[in-house]
């Protein structure tokens, strides 16, 4: 008899742990979008970047219209210090593999005492190179940069790694101390976190402000920064990878 009560739990015992868990609805209203789509390896970002230099034209003063492509090309092994947070850096480097950036760009450069952008070509110049070095933590939800040419990022150091873009933000939340600030320790905050959809994928969009005054800037969530990809001024006008072929201009 007990034998048989024994069966008979043992039996009801292993019918509970064969049913499957019913799902449970989660009642969340802030914008998180599950998912860790931070930077794809076929990636391709193409930004603007107009500047003037000189005296008031008619005087010796100079136009320059760039047009910068950056793409990713092989990797390599580098040893770096983390800098986590403005407080907060690693205590020994280590050891990670990036992602190369490379970049071409197509520089015109109009003299105005002598020509007319709009019926002159301009002088061009093409510029080739690594601009820096790319890795994701996709824990965190973190992609760090590593310079590799000055002219990218020149308050940084050559031993460290640096936050370019995070994640996992919430609203009002610092963004933690990046290669944005260029060795300034200015607060930057995300203002607004939205959801936008962009062929199909779901993704996060930050509205960064500057000490919760100055609008510093869009950021998107696998696509970057739509102000200052890398650099400071310049403009993205077509995004692309093997899913997303994107116009910010035009959205």
């Amino acid at each position: 008899m007990i034998k048989s009560k024994i069966l008979f739990l043992f039996f009801v015992l292993l019918l509970i742990a064969c049913e499957k868990d019913e799902p449970i609805e989660e009642n969340n209203n802030d914008v998180i979008i599950p998912t860790n789509y931070l930077v794809d390896i076929s990636s391709q970002w193409t930004v603007r970047d107009e500047r003037q230099f000189g005296a008031p034209y008619p005087f010796d003063d100079y136009l320059f219209i760039d047009t910068t492509m950056y793409y990713f090309d092989g990797d390599t092994s580098l040893s770096r210090l983390t800098v986590f947070d403005f407080d907060s850096i690693s205590n020994y480097p280590s050891e990670n593999n990036y992602n190369k950036l490379h970049y071409v760009r197509k520089e015109y450069e109009w003299n105005l005492t002598n020509e007319n952008p709009s019926t002159s070509t301009g002088t061009l110049t093409i510029t080739n190179g690594i601009a820096c070095y790319i890795r994701q933590d996709t824990l965190r939800k973190r992609v760090y940069v590593v310079r590799n040419e000055h002219s990218y990022f020149p308050m940084l150091s050559d031993d460290k790694e640096y936050v370019l873009y995070d994640f996992s933000l919430s609203v009002n939340d610092p963004l933690p101390y990046n290669a944005w600030n260029g060795g300034i320790s200015t607060i930057y905050a995300v203002d607004t976190l939205e959801s936008v959809i962009i062929d199909g994928k779901n993704l996060k969009l930050f509205k960064v402000y500057e000490n919760n005054y100055y609008y510093r800037g869009t950021i998107i969530e696998g696509v970057g920064s739509l102000n200052g990809f890398l650099g400071v001024g310049d403009q993205l006008i077509h995004f692309q990878n093997n899913e997303i072929d994107f116009y910010p201009e035009l959205n």
